[in-house]
């Protein structure tokens, strides 16, 4: 906004003229803006939002919380180096804009992640003049507008999409060509919409992991605790000294983890300390008719113990090949603790320098429609 952020202001620079909310401050040894439930207005003709100084060497980052606005009527934010906006999920979101210029002219490159981000000028992204740099986009939800003349997205050496595709227009994609979004070799002037594609319809107690949710799985039920998060792109589910078990009665049969899509192949729970999973229906259940997933259970760092119980049905019932990695996990049910048969179909269980335990009722057969049971790597 044409003031200069130094130690005396880098603290709280809302005291600087156009820039207001919650909090907005500077760390010098990391050359990070926070942002949270801010505004940066420049409103003068020739003002710029954020202007980086050329001799900035290493990346510019903004983190921003809640709803933020970045604003220069010359550009929202102008740099020579590297520029990375980012916040914790799609929950967090920063409206760019630039109106006589580009609102972000980043000549080092830049990304994009873990928000929702409305970027909106003459040009929305706009890359050095030789293309050298790319742009990325990690798990953010883009909405990228220029004046209808040009491209929202040019002068890139890519764009990197990272757990994201871009949904409208069309058939839209990078043309590293003409340095571009483009179809068909023609350059896109239209909105760019660009969302998170890779979630997998993945459901903890009936509620689907999203965009909105994946970073901190907890509900406000208390039915999940601790630390429970889910990775998208790598489709890696991570507990740490964590708790999914229901709250109260349950009136009617709840699943703990169901994977309900049939286009995820592979699926890996990783966990530190010690975790249990819990319901009266099973602790872990696969119901799509898929005969080709790969599910691995894997202790991190400093595991402990996972334990998988069903109350009122089988423990777990995964018609997949499942593999127990560097674990040390428990499967109680009240039937059998493991079905693995679907369609006729059996399927491997692995188990790989692991401890398992399975206890069923002691009537119905403890693992049922597995066809290999390979100790050779524990």
């Amino acid at each position: 906004n044409g003031a200069l952020v130094n130690s005396k202001n880098a603290a709280d620079l809302t005291t600087i003229a156009g820039v207001s909310g919650e909090k907005v401050s500077y760390d010098v040894e990391t050359n990070t803006l926070y942002m949270t439930n801010a505004v940066i207005n420049a409103e003068a003709y020739d003002a710029t939002g954020i202007e980086i100084p050329e001799t900035m060497e290493t990346d510019f980052n903004i983190v921003v919380s809640g709803n933020n606005t970045i604003y220069g009527s010359n550009g929202a934010i102008t740099s020579n180096t590297k520029v990375n906006v980012s916040g914790n999920s799609t929950a967090d979101v920063v409206t760019i804009r630039g109106d006589h210029a580009p609102a972000m002219a980043i000549f080092n490159g830049g990304s994009i992640s873990k928000c929702k981000a409305d970027v909106i000028g003459r040009y929305a992204f706009l890359g050095d003049i030789d293309w050298t740099f790319p742009l990325t986009i990690d798990l953010a939800e883009v909405t990228a507008t220029a004046d209808g003349t040009n491209c929202p997205i040019m002068k890139f050496s890519d764009l990197v999409l990272n757990g994201v595709s871009i949904t409208s227009p069309a058939g839209a994609a990078y043309n590293k060509s003409i340095g571009s979004v483009a179809i068909d070799g023609t350059a896109v002037t239209n909105p760019i919409v660009i969302g998170i594609s890779d979630f997998k319809s993945l459901k903890i107690f009936g509620t689907e992991i999203t965009a909105n949710n994946y970073t901190d799985l907890r509900d406000t039920k208390g039915n999940v605790l601790g630390t429970v998060n889910y990775n998208p792109v790598t489709h890696t589910l991570y507990l740490k000294n964590a708790t999914i078990a229901p709250r109260g009665i349950l009136i009617s049969t709840v699943k703990a983890i169901e994977l309900v899509n049939d286009e995820l192949s592979d699926l890996k729970i990783v966990y530190d300390g010690d975790c249990t999973i819990q319901s009266n229906g099973p602790a872990l259940e696969c119901s799509m008719a898929s005969r080709s997933l790969n599910i691995t259970i894997e202790g991190g760092e400093n595991p402990g113990v996972l334990t998988f119980t069903s109350t009122a049905d089988v423990g777990m019932k995964v018609p997949a090949r499942l593999t127990f990695n560097n674990a040390n996990v428990v499967v109680k049910g009240a039937t059998s603790a493991l079905t693995m048969e679907r369609f006729l179909m059996r399927h491997a269980l692995f188990l790989n320098k692991s401890s398992v335990k399975f206890t069923g009722d002691g009537t119905s057969q403890t693992i049922a429609g597995c066809s290999t049971v390979d100790l050779t790597r524990s």
